[in-house]
């Protein structure tokens, strides 16, 4: 098993950790950031090195996103990750993230969102379709100053669990994504 692959429970691990430690005297943010009802918008830029068997791409990408919180400091949102990938063919990827997270207040003003996510995704390239589904998760430290806007950076791993390719007698290697992400939006 690749140390990547060994990763994701390790991630999914430091999780569940903080979120089950975090529920015990935990105080709410003074500035209302993680309050049930609140509403997030976001922008998100991704670059990520993706690996499959000898072959490595580098991806840059653009990832819109909206986040409920459901209940104080419970988040769940999806994302639509838009890429253009070009490493000696061209092709346009979409993904789906639907994704559950919880508010870990760090500082006044700062947070620790670890998140799970779940990717659905197609690639469309010169003669064939990909499409994967992929299970991760991304890890921002997120800064929100009075005034309702955030930003926030940190690591994001994804997992292939499943993998089919369009005219192909042979399944497309299973890939595993690491890589770091920015995070930029307002909260209402």
């Amino acid at each position: 098993m690749s140390d990547a692959r060994r990763s994701l429970p390790r991630l999914v691990s430091l999780c569940c950790a903080l979120v089950a430690g975090s529920l015990f005297g935990r105080a709410a943010a003074a500035d209302g950031w993680a309050d049930q009802g609140r509403v997030l918008l976001s922008g998100a830029l991704s670059v990520e090195n993706v690996s499959a068997d000898s072959a490595s791409v580098t991806t840059v990408a653009f990832t819109p996103g909206v986040r409920y919180f459901a209940a104080t400091h419970l988040a769940v949102g999806a994302e639509l990750q838009i890429a253009h990938i070009s490493s000696g063919v061209s092709a346009t990827l979409f993904t789906l993230l639907p994704s559950i997270g919880y508010d870990l207040a760090l500082a006044d003003h700062v947070s620790l969102v670890p998140q799970l996510e779940l990717a659905f995704s197609t690639q469309s390239g010169s003669s064939t379709t990909l499409t994967r589904f992929a299970m991760g998760g991304f890890l921002p430290v997120v800064v929100h100053p009075p005034g309702h806007f955030f930003i926030g950076f940190g690591p994001e791993v994804l997992a292939d669990v499943s993998t089919s390719a369009s005219n192909s007698n042979v399944g497309p290697s299973k890939t595993t994504t690491i890589g770091a992400r920015s995070i930029i939006g307002a909260y209402f």
